[in-house]
C-alpha cells in the first residue's frame, strides 16, 4: 500500500489514495474499529492456518482457507445490516449463486481430502 504512493500516476500510483484513505479512517471511529477488527481477523486466520497445518494437517489448513471467502462475505452482510447500510454489502438478487459456489468449493475440498465419503 505504501509503495503505491511512491509510484508515478502513469503506472497506477497515486499518493492521494493512501493519504485520503488514512484521513477517512482517522476521522471515523466506526471505520477505525472495523479496520482494526479486519486486521485482527486476518492475523487470526493466518495464525490458525499455521497452527492447523503444524498440528493436524495441511488438509484442514486448505479447508480453512476455502471457508475464508464465505466468512468474509457473511461479515460484509452483517456489517451492512448492523450499520444501517453505511458499511459492508447488501444481499443482492443473485447472491444465492455466490453461496452455491461457496458450498461447492467447500464440499469439493472435503470430498477430495476424503473427509466426506464419496
Amino acid at each position: 500500500l505504501a509503495a503505491i504512493s511512491f509510484l508515478p500516476a502513469s503506472v497506477g500510483g497515486d499518493p492521494h489514495y493512501v493519504r485520503d484513505g488514512l484521513r477517512i479512517i482517522a476521522q471515523s471511529r466506526k471505520l477505525l474499529v472495523l479496520t482494526i477488527i479486519m486486521n485482527l481477523t486476518v492475523v487470526a486466520l493466518f495464525y490458525s492456518s499455521a497452527q492447523l497445518a503444524k498440528r493436524v494437517s495441511a488438509v484442514f489448513r486448505t479447508l480453512l482457507r476455502c471457508c475464508s471467502a464465505p466468512v468474509t462475505y457473511a461479515l460484509q452482510l452483517l456489517f451492512f445490516h448492523c450499520s444501517s447500510g453505511e458499511y459492508g454489502a447488501p444481499w443482492a438478487r443473485d447472491d444465492w449463486v455466490k453461496m452455491l459456489g461457496f458450498v461447492i468449493i467447500v464440499a469439493g475440498s472435503l470430498l477430495y481430502s476424503e473427509v466426506l465419503p464419496a
